[in-house]
């Protein structure tokens, strides 16, 4: 009787999350956006109810804080880096680098769903250099081909 029981538990728990996700009362939504290394990104709240307080999290460290009485203060590297719509709750980080790279969350009394932004860095300076290096040999090589196929079936269609 105990070990069937067990199953039952975690078949019933089961029910409880999707109930609750059901009904809005979790959200696990997580977004994989892309920006370049020394650019901007943003990151955009889809609630649109008037804020008293926001903070922008990256992982567990605080990024920027806001609220009615103290006002707004960045954190750690992202002083004169960021810039917070009190209106919108949207976050634009300027200036982007490697260490930017994490998962950015946005807590706020107003903010009924949690969303979750991955931010990830590319370097396009490193890929373009990678790209013209690759391409020269690609297209030599397609030539080459279009080439040697072209020799193969002239020889082919002889009587």
């Amino acid at each position: 009787m105990a070990a069937g029981s067990a199953p039952g538990c975690a078949l019933g728990a089961l029910g409880l999350v999707c109930l609750f996700l059901k009904l809005d009362f979790i959200s696990c939504v997580s977004q994989d956006i892309y920006g370049a290394m020394n650019g901007n990104v943003t990151f955009y709240v889809s609630e649109s109810q008037p804020f008293t307080e926001i903070m922008w999290k990256k992982g567990k460290d605080k990024v920027v804080e806001w609220d009615q009485t103290s006002g707004l203060e960045a954190f750690q590297s992202f002083k004169n880096r960021v810039h917070l719509d009190i209106v919108s709750g949207n976050l634009t980080i300027t200036g982007l680098t490697k260490l930017d790279e994490d998962v950015y969350e946005i807590e706020s009394p107003s903010v009924k769903k949690s969303s979750q932004f991955h931010l990830r860095v590319i370097d396009y300076a490193r890929h373009r250099y990678v790209l013209f290096a690759i391409l020269p040999a690609v297209i030599c090589g397609l030539l080459f081909l279009k080439c040697f196929l072209g020799r193969r079936s002239q020889r082919n269609s002889g009587p």
